[in-house]
């Protein structure tokens, strides 16, 4: 999952990677790009099925406008937002804020969040500089994932989980229609998460202990590429990219006594790749892409992608036939968490 080419997957939590989308204000978004498969090599071996692109609010040129909602409903939930858009001659701004009470629509769940968004972007010669920060805040509470839900949970003590994050991105590239198209993109991601979760009674399944934790989490990511336009129908893309991850955590397991469950991790990642696009004929795309990852401990992983597409005309019928590798390292969690770590794990291969 990526935020406008920023990384938001935290791979230092029970969930081993994932994304809370409740986290993100939806009135902040203004596409969503589903890539299913492995199909780009630029976007890294470790989407193994897939990329999740969320393109957030921009500006529209010589476009001024501010605009605000307010909402409320009768189980006591409210929201409140106010953006500001401002385009220019080769540039823009946006400002935003807001906050939602989930109230008690769900029985046993809710949810606030607070957020604030900004971006600017300004033409300089062949130039295009953008750049945008992203900060929330929310609180969740609701039964945990094995506790039965409200109809049949065993006690009524909740979840609670409190998140703060910050994504910050910035974008320098050249001219789109050049036949050299240089790029760089920085990327870094924060967030802190608070979590307390009670004990899970035997049934069914076996029986969870109370467990809090209290995770920081930080990843900084620089990815520099190049565009090549070798003929109308070819183009090529080689570049590389440094990852850096860490987290540190404090918390308890209760057996009965507090066990204490503090660690901290961090590795990088060190990669190279290229990908051409070759159009034969009209509504025919053949892709060609291979990676390479450098990480920690002499070790590289190589992955290969290939794939066909054709487009009917205007029909909006696509055919698609195509092979791709991944791996994905293990989760910081699984690698560093006590009493459950096994830090030789060995990465998720796809194929």
């Amino acid at each position: 999952v990526s935020h406008d080419g920023v990384r938001v997957t935290t791979p230092s939590s029970t969930q081993g990677g994932g994304f809370d989308f409740a986290a993100l204000d939806p009135g902040l978004v203004e596409a969503i790009t589903v890539i299913p498969t492995s199909r780009s090599a630029v976007h890294g071996s470790d989407a193994l099925s897939g990329v999740i692109a969320i393109d957030l609010a921009a500006p529209r040129a010589d476009e001024a406008v501010i605009a605000g909602h307010l909402t409320a409903d009768s189980e006591e939930a409210y929201g409140a937002a106010l953006r500001g858009s401002f385009g220019w001659q080769g540039g823009g701004a946006v400002l935003a804020g807001s906050l939602y009470d989930s109230g008690d629509l769900t029985p046993g769940s809710a949810l606030e969040r607070q957020q604030l968004f900004a971006r600017a972007g300004q033409s300089v010669g062949d130039w295009d500089i953008t750049g945008f920060a992203l900060y929330g805040e929310s609180e969740r509470a609701g039964f945990g994932d094995s506790s039965g839900g409200p109809l049949f949970a065993a006690t009524p003590d909740l979840e609670r989980r409190d998140t703060r994050f910050l994504a910050t991105g910035l974008t320098i590239a050249g001219d789109r229609s050049a036949v050299l198209r240089p790029r760089l993109r920085l990327g870094y991601y924060d967030d802190n998460v608070v979590a307390d979760t009670p004990a899970i009674a035997a049934g069914v399944l076996d029986p969870v202990p109370a467990l809090t934790s209290d995770t920081d989490f930080d990843r900084f990511e620089a990815t520099a590429d190049l565009g090549i336009t070798l003929s109308p129908q070819f183009d090529l893309v080689v570049g590389g990219n440094v990852l850096t991850e860490s987290a540190e955590a404090t918390g308890t397991i209760d057996f009965g006594a507090l066990i204490p469950t503090a660690f901290a991790i961090s590795r990088d990642q060190f990669s190279a790749f290229a990908e051409g696009a070759w159009r034969p004929v009209e509504g025919l795309t053949l892709t060609v892409a291979a990676r390479n990852d450098w990480l920690e401990g002499d070790v590289s992983e190589a992955t290969w992608q290939a794939s066909g597409e054709y487009a009917f005309g205007t029909s909006g019928l696509t055919a698609f036939a195509g092979y791709a590798e991944g791996f994905r390292l293990p989760s910081l969690f699984a690698l560093a968490f006590p009493l459950l770590a096994n830090p030789d794990l060995r990465p998720e291969r796809s194929e």
